[in-house]
């Protein structure tokens, strides 16, 4: 057995074990992957600037703010709105910008309309990235952005932002 094939088979069925142990809101499941893989993606372009490590933390954006769900949209620090994951990524899918989308484009992937996972991946995330997606950084945040550079910065309220 190849190594891939190792630790494919490892993933999968961690991935599996998960899909059987959770029930809330915030259940593991191939929208999850997608969301997270998704967001991870978008970081192994930030890899070479900022290291590995990097899709776990935005995984945990992704998941707090799934977790805000059975608290209509209010997070830990009495913000409201988190009923949408508000990832640019989502916007104009299946096409990368807008000045791509045809005019007027509306996406049924776009997580600014639409309330909690898209209903469906948008992208096909590597190993590292489904890993991202089942073990999130346990961290406070509900925001990152990034600047010029491709530096990411990651907060825990609209304010700091």
């Amino acid at each position: 057995m190849s190594q891939f094939d190792k630790k494919t088979i490892a993933t999968v069925l961690a991935f599996v074990a998960l899909l059987g142990n959770k029930t809330s809101a915030t259940t593991i499941n191939p929208q999850t992957v997608g969301a997270g893989g998704a967001a991870s993606s978008h970081s192994e372009k930030l890899k070479k600037t900022q290291g590995m490590g990097i899709g776990a933390k935005v995984s945990s954006v992704i998941h707090n703010r799934l977790n805000t769900l059975k608290f209509d949209g209010k997070n830990n620090f009495g913000e409201h709105g988190f009923n949408f994951l508000q990832l640019d990524s989502t916007m104009y899918y299946p096409y990368r910008t807008k000045e791509e989308a045809p005019y007027n484009f509306k996406s049924i992937y776009n997580t600014y309309e639409t309330k909690g996972l898209p209903p469906g991946p948008i992208c096909s995330p590597g190993l590292k990235f489904i890993n991202d997606a089942i073990n999130p950084e346990k961290t406070d945040f509900y925001y990152f952005c990034n600047d010029k550079e491709g530096k990411t910065y990651f907060a825990k309220d609209y304010q700091t932002h």
